[in-house]
Order: structure tokens, then sequence, then C-alpha cells
């Protein structure tokens, strides 16, 4: 997948070799749903998607349900918590879903 440079100068890119989200050279280790959700928003940014548009795009041998994807975009803020300030977000919009998208500045 291609790497993202952006504004804070942090390079971001999803490997998927190692299954992880790469942070200036550091690996963020994923689980199996939680690399799945974050590929399918990867590939679609700026996008938003529907809990349903997700299910329907993550690999069928990799058991998600409709609310169980919000506990595993939980988890994956968590790990990009550590990661501060981080230009990568993951945003709920009401009642539509989820995107990834980008922060202008690290003053948000």
């Amino acid at each position: 997948m291609e790497t993202q440079v952006v504004e804070s100068q942090q390079e971001i890119h999803l490997d998927e070799t190692l299954r992880a989200l790469v942070i200036n050279g550091t690996a963020i280790n994923l689980g199996p749903r939680e690399y799945q959700i974050l590929s399918v928003l990867w590939q679609r940014k700026e996008t938003v998607l529907s809990r349903q548009q997700i299910l329907d795009l993550v690999d069928s041998q990799i058991k998600i349900f409709d609310r169980s994807i919000d506990s595993v975009i939980s988890h994956i803020r968590k790990k990009l918590r550590r990661f501060q300030p981080c230009s990568l977000q993951i945003l709920g919009v009401y009642g539509k879903g989820y995107k990834l998208t980008w922060r202008q500045n690290n003053h948000i």
C-alpha cells in the first residue's frame, strides 16, 4: 500500500506483509479484525463507510458482526493514541459510519 507523508512529517503506511500500521518506522501490530477493518478504511480514505459496507468489504473468513465493528475501531484508536500527535484518525460520522482521514494540523 502507498505511504502517506503528512504535514507533521509523519510517514504512515499499512504493511500487508507485517499486517501492521507503520508510523515513522515503528510497526503497530494489529489483530486480524483490526487489520481487515483498517485496510478497508485505508483503501477508501476520506470516504464515509457504513457498518454494513465495512462488513461487505472485509475478508469473509474473518468473523465480524455489525456492532463489533465499534469495538474494533475503538481498539485501533487506542493504538493510534500511543503515537500522538498522530495525523491519522478514524472519525465516526453520526448516523452514517466511519471514515479514515488525515488531520490538517496537530492542534486538534
